[in-house]
C-alpha cells in the first residue's frame, strides 16, 4: 500500500507540472481499491482538491486487498474516519449492491455531522445505486462527471455522457516494446525492491557517531515520532489490567515518590529465573527511599506472554491484514504495563523506573517511550547488552514482532530515545 500510495503522489506531481494543467485544481477518484487509494491520498496530500472513492467506503468492510491494507492503519479506526479527512475538502461516495449498501443510514451520516461540524455540509455527497452490484458503470461515471463539473465550476450542461470510443487492445496501449522492454517483475523482483526500499529508509535514519548534532536531532525527531504512532496504538488495549495482568506490592514504603517496578515474567518463566528475580526484587524493596513492585503483563487476547499471535490465512500470508486492524501481541501487553503503572502513580504519584530482564526489556522501553511523564528511566538486566530483542523476530507471528519496528532503527532507536533516562546493569554476580 506505500508503494501504491507513492505512486499516487507522483503521479498527482507530474500533473502539476504539465504547462496545461491548473494545480490548484486537480481531484481523485476509483472504483473498489481504487476507492481507497482516492480517500488515502487525500488524507496524506492537503493539495487535492478533492475525493470521489467509489463503492468503497463503509462500517462493513474495510478492504480485500493486500495492497488497501498497512499495519496500524486501521487500529481502533476505519474507513469512514480516514474518508472523513479529506474534509473540509468536497467528499463524494458511491454505493452499490455490495458492502456500502448501508451507507445512507451507517456512516455517511456521520460524515455529515463532520462536514457540519466545518460549515462545509453541500461538499460532502452520497451517490447511490443499490439496484447495480460492485462497480464503476456508466450510470456511475455521469454521476461522477457533474460532481466534477460542480467542483471546479466547469459550466457544462448536464448529465455529461460519455461518447462512442474505439477499444484498442492490449498490443496498443502497451507502453512496452523491443526499445522499451517491460521491467522486471514477479516474486523476486518483488522482494529485491522491498529490499532495497527498507536499506534506503534505514540509511536515512542511522545515527553514526559522526552525524553533526542538528542531523542527529532531527532523526530522533522523526524516528520519535515513528516509535509513537507505534506506542499509542497500546491506547486502544487499555482496560486489561484486572484480566491480564498481574500487579503486587512488594516494599512498603508508603508516600514514597519514587517506585521500582519489575516487569516479571508470569506463566512462561522457568523456576530458577523466577526465583532470581524475585530475590532481586526483594533486595530492591529494602531500600527505603523507592516503594517496590512487580507487574506480569500477558497478552489480553491470548491470555499469554509468548503465544504465536493468530494471523489472517492467505496464500502469502501478509502482516497488514492482521496487524492493518489489530496491535501486535507485544502493543497488546502494553496497554496492560501502561494500566498498571497508572495505578502505581494513583498510590502515591510516583515517578516509576522500571526494570526488566531480556525477555521483558522491549516492553519496558516501549513504555518509556509511550509514557514518558510517568516513567522516568528503565534499567536492563542483562548478561547480553547486544541483544536487540526486535532482530530476534523471525515470523510475523512472533509475539515480539512489531510492524515498522525495524524502519525506525530497532532497538537501538528505542535506546536512543530514552538516552540517560536507559542503563544496564550486569544479571550476573
Amino acid at each position: 500500500m506505500g508503494l501504491q500510495t507513492i505512486n499516487t503522489i507522483q503521479a498527482f506531481e507530474m500533473l502539476r507540472g504539465l504547462p496545461d494543467v491548473d494545480a490548484s485544481r486537480i481531484a481523485i477518484t476509483g472504483a473498489s481499491g481504487g476507492g481507497t487509494q482516492s480517500f488515502i491520498a487525500t488524507a496524506v496530500e492537503p493539495r487535492l482538491a478533492g475525493s470521489l472513492p467509489a463503492v468503497m467506503v463503509s462500517t462493513a468492510m474495510q478492504g480485500g486487498c493486500v495492497c488497501e491494507n498497512a499495519c496500524g492503519l486501521r487500529v481502533a479506526t476505519g474507513n469512514i474516519e480516514l474518508a472523513g479527512l479529506t474534509a473540509p475538502r468536497p467528499l463524494a461516495m458511491t454505493t452499490a449492491n455490495d458492502w456500502t449498501i448501508n451507507m445512507p443510514k451507517d456512516g455517511f451520516p456521520e460524515l455529515v455531522k463532520l462536514y457540519e461540524m466545518v460549515g462545509k455540509t453541500q461538499d460532502v455527497q452520497l451517490i447511490q445505486g443499490a439496484h447495480f452490484p460492485h462497480n464503476y458503470n456508466h450510470v456511475t461515471r455521469v454521476a461522477m462527471y457533474g460532481w466534477m463539473n460542480r467542483l471546479f465550476k466547469l459550466g457544462i450542461s448536464e448529465p455529461i455522457l460519455e461518447e462512442d470510443f474505439e477499444l484498442l487492445r492490449s498490443a496498443e496501449l502497451t507502453v512496452y516494446d523491443d526499445q522499451h522492454p517491460r521491467p522486471a517483475s514477479g516474486l523476486e523482483a518483488e522482494q529485491a525492491f522491498l529490499a532495497q526500499w527498507a536499506a534506503q529508509i534505514d540509511q536515512s535514519l542511522a545515527l553514526p557517531a559522526d552525524d553533526s548534532a542538528d542531523a542527529r536531532k532531527e532523526k530522533l525527531k522523526l524516528i520519535g515520532e515513528g516509535w509513537r504512532s507505534i506506542t499509542a496504538w497500546a491506547q486502544s488495549m487499555r482496560g486489561h489490567l484486572a484480566t491480564s495482568g498481574t500487579l503486587t506490592r512488594e516494599g512498603d514504603a508508603e508516600g514514597k515518590k519514587a517506585a521500582d517496578v519489575f516487569l516479571a515474567l508470569g506463566k512462561n518463566a522457568d523456576a530458577a529465573e523466577a526465583e532470581s528475580w524475585q530475590k532481586r526484587i526483594a533486595a530492591a524493596a529494602g531500600d527505603s527511599s523507592h516503594s517496590t513492585w512487580s507487574l506480569v503483563a500477558l497478552d489480553p487476547v491470548t491470555g499469554d506472554e509468548y503465544a504465536e499471535a493468530p494471523v489472517v490465512r492467505n496464500p502469502r500470508p501478509a502482516a497488514a491484514y492482521t496487524y492493518g486492524y489489530n496491535a501486535p501481541p507485544v502493543i497488546r501487553r502494553l496497554g496492560v504495563v501502561l494500566d498498571g503503572l497508572e495505578e502505581v502513580r494513583s498510590s502515591g504519584g510516583e515517578t516509576v523506573r522500571l526494570i526488566a530482564s531480556d525477555d521483558q526489556v522491549l516492553l519496558a522501553v516501549l513504555a518509556a517511550v509511550e509514557s514518558p511523564e510517568t516513567v522516568e528511566s528503565v534499567v536492563w538486566v542483562t548478561d547480553n547488552p547486544q541483544l536487540d530483542p526486535l532482530k530476534q523476530v523471525t515470523s510475523i507471528r512472533d509475539p515480539q514482532f512489531i510492524p515498522n519496528g525495524l524502519r525506525y532503527q530497532s532497538f537501538a532507536g528505542l535506546k536512543a530515545l530514552l538516552g540517560e533516562r536507559f542503563s544496564v546493569v550486569k544479571k550476573s554476580p
